[in-house]
């Protein structure tokens, strides 16, 4: 008996319209609302005050306000906190016992506060494992719930922390050892005035220069010069890591400082060869550029010391298994021998098993100075993927779409498991990319992706980022159609050629 396929095509077409019919019937939002807001203040806490009792921190406490205007009042509250690394906070989550609804009238909104915190300082000897970076600055709240129906719902919430609670302002520092420049088409603006949350507290900073030391950081800074004459700014500082954070600000508070906002427009466009001509037109859009070459080397360097980790730490984990089924096989030889009732000659074994518990010790402290440094290694890691993708945006002008979408396959979230890493991930991501939006051909479009497994090394990774840039720099579209290869009509994009020169000078694979 044959298969009516016409049929089958049919059917499946009637499916999909019912499922979707369903879908959207079901997509009206309730007409109860549950809103929080939250108000954050720019101060530390004082001393005194802050309930995060701990020796060397700085405090922050903001207040949550939640507020429901249902017609009934609601039960059994879970506010769930996500708060960036290295901050932490009082308590992760916060059970509500009820919530009182406004309907009837007016009500008091509930006030529910959260102290956050900077790490305490380090004891000495300070080592590279103990030094965490701020990875963001910016604070996720989640309010779970049931309706009276029986429905789960959840009410989300952003906000960002203050920047005093990363770090402080201190006298200028010249360190130029790793550094960025990015370009805009408006007058620079005071530094003390974009940054007067951290320098109303401090000694006035000069005009053009500002250097910001983080907390619980060995003494890690990054500093911001401007140019008098031309809308630049460069960052430097002494590790390449430490730059994210304060051009990430300098970045958001330029943004609210013109009004301008470069994610609404929603394709990428030809970068502006110089933005000092737009300096005297007030009614172009702000813009911000990044001309240099991507710091690539920089970038491969925290991403060879992270994958160095990994070995490091798998490497002692097998050790440390093996040197505890060696403790076991010796404990029951000993056991054997103790219940025996003619035992035989111990023959050196309890020397055996107390010098073998010495070595299970010892790699036992190996395993937790090599989990440590993996913490410290995916740290720097997920600064540096977020400076990448920061510069890659500026560099390109990428849209905002576009943006969020590298963001998935270049991720800046630094997650390892036994079978798992970021390395593995991310390459397979890489491929994926080069194989469908960004191929060149149709034999690209048509290899087989590999299995994910755990690399000898991360050069084919490094090579397929490169290439990624490359192939945006050419005028790829993230967005594009994956059996799309061919250049668009009218003629070829003009190229906007990517370099992978690093800053000693060594050439990295291109496209």
């Amino acid at each position: 008996m044959g298969l009516d396929y016409e049929a089958m095509d049919e059917e499946h077409r009637r499916l999909q319209v019912m499922i979707r019919q369903v879908v959207n019937n079901n997509k009206a939002e309730p007409k109860d609302q549950t809103v929080m807001r939250v108000v954050v203040p720019n101060v530390l806490d004082s001393r005194e005050g802050s309930s995060f009792d701990r020796r060397g921190t700085h405090s922050v406490t903001a207040k949550v306000y939640i507020t429901h205007n249902g017609p009934e009042d609601l039960e059994n509250l879970t506010l769930i906190v996500d708060c960036p690394q290295p901050f932490q906070t009082d308590q992760g989550s916060v059970a509500i016992s009820s919530l009182r609804s406004s309907s009837a009238g007016p009500a008091t909104p509930l006030v529910v506060p959260i102290v956050f915190s900077s790490p305490p300082d380090i004891p000495s000897p300070v080592t590279p494992e103990k030094v965490l970076l701020p990875t963001s600055l910016m604070v996720h709240l989640i309010l779970a719930f049931l309706s009276p129906n029986g429905e789960p719902l959840t009410c989300k919430a952003s906000f960002v922390l203050p920047l005093c609670l990363a770090g402080t302002i201190i006298p200028p520092v010249k360190n130029s050892q790793f550094k960025i420049t990015l370009d805009t088409n408006r007058m620079p603006p005071q530094l003390p005035v974009l940054f007067d949350d951290v320098c109303s507290t401090s000694d006035p900073a000069a005009g053009n220069v500002l250097s910001f030391q983080y907390f619980n950081s060995n003494a890690s800074d990054a500093t911001i010069l401007v140019s008098k004459n031309a809308g630049r700014y460069r960052i430097q500082s002494s590790s390449f890591e430490a730059l994210w954070l304060l051009t990430s600000e300098l970045v958001r508070r330029l943004k609210m400082y013109f009004g301008g906002d470069t994610d609404k427009h929603s394709a990428p466009v030809e970068p502006m060869p110089g933005l000092e001509g737009d300096l005297t037109n007030p009614n172009a859009p702000f813009a911000i550029s990044y001309t240099e070459n991507l710091p690539f080397q920089e970038y491969f360097t925290a991403i060879d010391g992270h994958f160095k980790s990994r070995q490091q730490l798998a490497a002692s984990q097998q050790t440390l298994s093996e040197r505890a089924h060696q403790f076991r096989s010796i404990q029951k030889r000993l056991l054997v021998r103790f219940k025996d009732r003619n035992p035989a000659p111990l023959a050196n074994l309890d020397l055996l098993f107390e010098d073998t518990y010495k070595l299970l010790m010892d790699v036992a402290d190996e395993v937790e100075t090599n989990q440590a440094a993996l913490t410290h290694a995916a740290n720097s890691l997920t600064c540096c993927t977020n400076l990448m993708l920061l510069l890659i945006r500026y560099r390109f002008n990428l849209a905002k779409e576009d943006m969020n979408i590298l963001k998935h396959y270049l991720s800046p979230v630094v997650v390892d498991s036994t079978s798992q890493g970021w390395e593995e991930c991310t390459d397979a991501a890489m491929t994926h990319l080069l194989r469908t939006c960004l191929a060149k051909s149709a034999k690209e479009s048509s290899s087989m992706p590999q299995p994910l497994s755990v690399p000898q090394d991360v050069n084919k990774l490094k090579k397929h980022i490169a290439l990624v840039c490359d192939r945006i720099a050419k005028g790829g579209s993230l967005r594009g159609d994956a059996t799309t290869v061919a250049a668009p009509s009218g003629g070829p994009k003009k190229s906007r050629a990517v370099s992978t020169t690093g800053s000693d000078g060594s050439t990295g694979p291109s496209g």
